[in-house]
C-alpha cells in the first residue's frame, strides 16, 4: 500500500517499467501519497484554506490527539516514517466512503495520477494497448473509489484493456492430494471469504439502504443471474416469504433460461443481452424497483442486458461480482466487488465466488427486512407459521419475547390468528387482538413502537 510502480511484459519477454522511484521522487497513486495528501488537507482545513473535513476527527482519534494542532509535533517525531504516513490512507478511504468531498477529491486525484503513469508505459509498446491490466495491492482491493477511478481513467485512454485482480497464491495440483488435504485446502480458502467481505460492508450497506427505500415506496427487488449466480438469487428470494411473511412478488429471482435452468443448463441463454432485458419486462419492472445483477465474472451478457434495461427504465441497479472493474461495476448505481481470488478448482465459481455471493445476498435482504420492522429484537416475528415446525417456532418466539406462560401464549396465538407480532403486542401491552393490530398499523409494523403505544 505504501508505494507504486507500473510493470509491463511483452509476449517475447521484454520488460518495461514506469514509476517506483520512491516516496521522494514518485509513488504517484500510492498509499503513502494518499496519506501525505490527507495530512496536508487536514492542516489546510485547520487553517481555513479548505472547508472542514471528516478526516480531522478520524485523524484525532487514530493518533490520540487532543486537538489537530498537535499533529505537527506528532508527524515530526523520530518514530514517524513512510509506513506511518501510508497508514493514514485508510482514514482517507473511510472518509471518502462516508461522502467526505476532500477525501474523495484526493483519492480521485491520486488514482488519476497512477493512470497517467500507466498510460505512459502502455504507449511504449503496441502490445500493451490491448493487454490485460493486473491490479495488485490493497488500494485496488479495498478502495472502490480509487480502483474505479483508475479503471475509468485508463480505459478512457485505451478502450481495449481488460482488468483483473492479482492473487499471489495459486492452488496446488489438487489432483495429487488425498481427500483430507483437499478438504483442508477448500476449508482454508473458504475461511478467507468473510475476511474479504468485511471491508465491503459500507458499500453493501449502501445497497441494502437502496433496497429498503424501494420497499418503503412499494418497489420490489429482483435478482438477475445465470447458472450458480441465478440459482443463488432464486434461493434468497424464495426464503423471504416464509421467513419474513413477504408476498412472493416482493423479492424475485430471475435466471437465464427460466426455471428449467435451476436444474439443467440452458445453452446460450446467458449470452443474450436481449433475453435479459426481455425477462425483466415480463415482470413489469418500473422505476420503483431494484435490480441486483449477479455474476462472478462481472460481464455476463444476460445480466448486463437486464441491468442496462433497468437503468433505462429508471430503476436502481446494483451489481454483485467477484472481479474488479468489470462492465457490471461501471454500469451500476452501487457496485459490490467481492474479489475472492482463484478457486481451488479453477473456474468453478460455485465455490468461493458462490459462497461470497450467498453471504452478501443474505446481508442485503436480512438488513432490509430488519429495518422494515420484520424483526423484533432478534426474532423473525413476521414469519408465516405454515407448518407444525413453524407453529412451534412461532410460539417459542412469543415465549422468549414476552416471558408469558404456555396457556397465555396459546390464547394470544389463537386470538391473533397465528400472527406472531399481534400476539406479542397483546401480551406485552395487555390489549386485545384488535387493539394490538391497530397499534401495529400505526407503527408501520414495528413491534417495539406498537408495544409502547401511540405517542
Amino acid at each position: 500500500m505504501s508505494g507504486s510502480i507500473v510493470y509491463g511484459f511483452t509476449l517475447e519477454g521484454e520488460r518495461y517499467r514506469a514509476g517506483g522511484w520512491g516516496h521522494l521522487l514518485g509513488d504517484e497513486g500510492s498509499g503513502y501519497r494518499i496519506g501525505q495528501r490527507a495530512l496536508q488537507v487536514v492542516m489546510q482545513s485547520y487553517d481555513g484554506v479548505l472547508p472542514p473535513t471528516g478526516l480531522t476527527p478520524l485523524l484525532i482519534k487514530k493518533l490520540n490527539l487532543r486537538d489537530i494542532s498537535e499533529l505537527k509535533a506528532r508527524v515530526y517525531q523520530s518514530d514517524w516514517g513512510k509506513t506511518e504516513t501510508a497508514s493514514i490512507a485508510r482514514l482517507a478511504i473511510e472518509a471518502a466512503e462516508s461522502g467526505d468531498e476532500a477525501a474523495r477529491a484526493l483519492i480521485i486525484e491520486e488514482a488519476g495520477q497512477l493512470a497517467i503513469t500507466a498510460k505512459a508505459l502502455i504507449a511504449r509498446h503496441p502490445e500493451f494497448a490491448t493487454t490485460q491490466i493486473v491490479l495488485s495491492g490493497s488500494l485496488f482491493r479495498y478502495a472502490a473509489l480509487f480502483r474505479n477511478t483508475f479503471i475509468q481513467k485508463l480505459s478512457g485512454y485505451y478502450e481495449e484493456l481488460d482488468f483483473v485482480y492479482h492473487e499471489d497464491a495459486p492452488a496446488p495440483a489438487v489432483d495429487e492430494l488425498p481427500s483430507a488435504e483437499i478438504m483442508e485446502l477448500i476449508n482454508k480458502e473458504d475461511q478467507r471469504i468473510a475476511e474479504l467481505i468485511q471491508p465491503l460492508i459500507p458499500v453493501i450497506a449502501q445497497a441494502a439502504d437502496r433496497i429498503l427505500e424501494a420497499f418503503q415506496s412499494g418497489g420490489r427487488l429482483f435478482y438477475v443471474g445465470a447458472g450458480t449466480s441465478g440459482r443463488l438469487g432464486i434461493l434468497d428470494a424464495s426464503e423471504c416469504p416464509p421467513t419474513y411473511g413477504t408476498p412472493p412478488s416482493m423479492v424475485q429471482g430471475i435466471i437465464a433460461g427460466g426455471f428449467r435452468a435451476v436444474k439443467d443448463p440452458v445453452e446460450g441463454a446467458e449470452d443474450s443481452e436481449e433475453l435479459g432485458a426481455a425477462d425483466l419486462d415480463e415482470h413489469g419492472i418500473d422505476e420503483n424497483d431494484v435490480v441486483v445483477g449477479i455474476a462472478a465474472s462481472g460481464r455476463t451478457p444476460y445480466v448486463l442486458g437486464a441491468m442496462r434495461h433497468a437503468k433505462e427504465i429508471g430503476a436502481t441497479v446494483i451489481s454483485l461480482s467477484n472481479n474488479a472493474g468489470t462492465p457490471m461495476t461501471l454500469l451500476a448505481d452501487v457496485s459490490i466487488e467481492a474479489v475472492v481470488g482463484p478457486e481451488v478448482v479453477m473456474g468453478s465459481t460455485r465455490m468461493k465466488a458462490g459462497s461470497a455471493q450467498k453471504m452478501i445476498l443474505n446481508m442485503l435482504t436480512t438488513t432490509a427486512m430488519i429495518r422494515l420492522g420484520k424483526v423484533y429484537r432478534n426474532f423473525m416475528v413476521d414469519l408465516n407459521p405454515s407448518n407444525e415446525k413453524l407453529v412451534h417456532r412461532a410460539k417459542r418466539m412469543i415465549h422468549l419475547a414476552t416471558g408469558a406462560n404456555e396457556a397465555d401464549i396459546e390464547q394470544a396465538f389463537a386470538g391473533a390468528d397465528g400472527h406472531v407480532k399481534t400476539a406479542i403486542v397483546m401480551l406485552m401491552a395487555g390489549v386485545d387482538a384488535v387493539e394490538a393490530q391497530r397499534r401495529l398499523d400505526l407503527a408501520d409494523g414495528f413491534v417495539r413502537s406498537a408495544i409502547m403505544g401511540p405517542s
